[in-house]
């Protein structure tokens, strides 16, 4: 599935990602791409921050 990932200098990433993928391997894949460390990165819906260790479908991101 395609989601939208906003930076905070307001780009906005498209990923291709699957509804298993942890919070974590969305970050891992914002490394590959943009260079910022996971340590670094913080993934929040709906002003949330999101756990590493849960799944795109535990956190119900659905695709765009």
């Amino acid at each position: 599935m395609q989601i939208f990932v906003r930076t905070l200098d307001d780009r906005t990433l498209t990923l291709n990602v699957q509804s298993d993928d942890t919070i974590n391997d969305v970050k891992e894949i914002v490394e590959q791409r943009e260079g910022i460390p996971t340590d670094e990165q913080r993934l929040t819906l709906g002003g949330i921050s999101l756990d590493d260790e849960l799944t795109l479908d535990e956190c119900r991101i659905e695709e765009e």
